[in-house]
């Protein structure tokens, strides 16, 4: 399908209700273009690590005897990176976080912070597969 026709779908049956039908082709492109959707992203090990170190509880866990620190050690050695938008391999992770803030080696901040690097913002021009939109596309469509 090519981007003229995935956008006047888009325009037509807006089915986000959007309300696209109340704004002009700018404020359309704007909209289309806004990065306002979470989807899930692989957060990388090394990006984990690096977190960890800059707030001072890396070496505390890696010293810890804790289960809790064994086995997030362990999977850090095992893993490049954790695919989030798997759902066993998000609540492998979700459960090993809590097993650290459990056994408080880490805070619920922390552990929201580890995840918050498993998610990026789009806009719903990338979600629809075209990128960034132009305004003369949404007028092209519109017609």
């Amino acid at each position: 399908m090519n981007r003229i026709l995935i956008l006047k779908n888009e325009l037509t049956n807006d089915p986000e209700a959007v309300g696209y039908s109340g704004m002009n082709d700018q404020q359309t492109t704007d909209s289309l273009n806004a990065k306002t959707i979470s989807t899930a992203q692989d957060i990388i090990t090394r990006d984990i690590q690096k977190y960890l170190s800059l707030n001072g509880l890396l070496l505390q866990i890696e010293d810890s005897t804790a289960n809790s620190a064994r086995n997030a050690v362990k999977n850090m050695q095992l893993f490049s990176s954790f695919t989030m938008s798997e759902p066993a391999v998000n609540a492998a992770l979700v459960a090993t976080l809590d097993a650290l803030v459990t056994d408080s080696l880490i805070t619920n901040a922390d552990k929201d912070n580890i995840l918050l690097l498993g998610s990026k913002l789009i806009s719903r021009g990338e979600q629809l597969g075209l990128g960034v939109v132009k305004v003369g596309e949404v007028m092209e469509s519109n017609t």
